[in-house]
């Protein structure tokens, strides 16, 4: 290691090493929802295994297609409702096209209070009576899942939800809600929107287990699940941290070790 080199910044300043396949599926559902074929993708893997890394790749992907990009991350210690959304729709609030405001009106309202009141809301507080009366929680749902179809309309859409297995109830009926009111929509008008949530793998009951599975049966979801890299992508990531010829024994040792975990490695 140079003088001056910590571990976290070659980690930082490592390439992005394999996942060839995964890209190219990701390329091709960003081709298809363009052209008004709606995706849902559902990314698992984990802890380490490289689901933000690969999502940064797509977002990259989509930017450079001139697609919006709404990226929003759920959080293990943070339980404020809804903030993957917050995060997600909040930058786009302030450059909201006139014909989408007018085209949900009071709806429009009544998104923009509430994730200006969570964004607002210090970590820990307790939830707004907002979301605790069942009919103002369907009238958000209602609203989400239209603003982000309409703005998808106007410009073609990549919305991403990361760490999905830590969303907090509202998140988890939002993200709901909006994937199979698109999933319904897409028998019906073009759609130009790609919904991605990752997460790591889940228990078999629960519910966001029974949820991934019902996803997983629309006609538009699609499912992939990152596995470690091989011993070839070992290799070039290890070169990338400074090993200039790691040996094969070496490579051999690490797949063993970390079972080709990126973060692990």
């Amino acid at each position: 290691m140079a003088a001056g080199d910590s571990p976290s910044r070659l980690v930082r300043a490592a390439p992005f090493v394999g996942r060839a396949e995964e890209i190219a599926s990701f390329d091709r559902w960003l081709t298809e929802a363009a052209a008004g074929q709606p995706r849902v993708a559902l990314i698992e893997g984990d802890a380490g295994i490289g689901k933000t890394r690969v999502l940064a790749e797509v977002r990259s992907l989509a930017a450079h297609r001139g697609m919006r990009v709404c990226f929003g991350r759920c959080y293990e210690d943070l339980a404020l409702p809804c903030l993957p959304f917050v995060e997600s729709l909040g930058p786009h609030l302030e450059r909201m096209p006139d014909d989408v405001r007018q085209a949900l009106g009071p709806q429009f309202d009544f998104v923009e209070q509430v994730l200006r009141r969570v964004e607002t809301t210090p970590s820990g507080a307790r939830p707004s009576p907002a979301f605790q009366a069942d009919h103002e929680r369907l009238q958000l749902l209602l609203a989400v899942g239209r603003l982000i179809v309409e703005l998808a309309r106007r410009s073609p859409t990549l919305f991403v939800i990361d760490d999905l297995h830590w969303a907090d109830r509202l998140s988890l009926d939002l993200f709901e809600h909006l994937a199979f009111t698109v999933a319904e929509l897409a028998g019906r008008e073009s759609v130009p929107l790609l919904i991605v949530g990752s997460y790591r793998p889940a228990p078999t009951t629960g519910r966001f287990a029974r949820l991934t599975v019902r996803l997983a049966r629309e006609e538009i979801c699609r499912r992939l699940t990152l596995r470690g890299l091989d011993e070839a992508e070992i290799r070039e990531l290890l070169g990338a941290l400074g090993f200039r010829r790691p040996s094969h024994q070496l490579t051999v040792t690490m797949s063993d070790a970390t079972q080709g975990n990126p973060l692990f490695i």
